[in-house]
């Protein structure tokens, strides 16, 4: 293009999602499955301090209403 070499790349993050160039998603499929270890830690952390009652309230608040709406 106009004499300039075009930069060729294996991957590339396009709107929070990997597209690689063999189609496939299994960069993906690792960074989420990373994430999903993290997240409970976070949380623990987060949450350590509070009373069960609290953390039963913010479960059947927040958890149980995204999870129950499925089944």
């Amino acid at each position: 293009m106009d004499g300039v070499g075009v930069k060729f790349v294996e991957q590339v993050k396009y709107l929070g999602v990997l597209l690689h160039v063999l189609l496939n998603d299994y960069n993906n499929i690792q960074r989420k499955v990373k994430t999903d270890y993290c997240e409970p830690n976070k949380l623990k952390r987060t949450f350590a301090q509070c009373s069960t009652e609290v953390k039963n309230t913010l479960f059947r608040v927040y958890f149980m209403t995204m999870h129950a709406f499925q089944l």
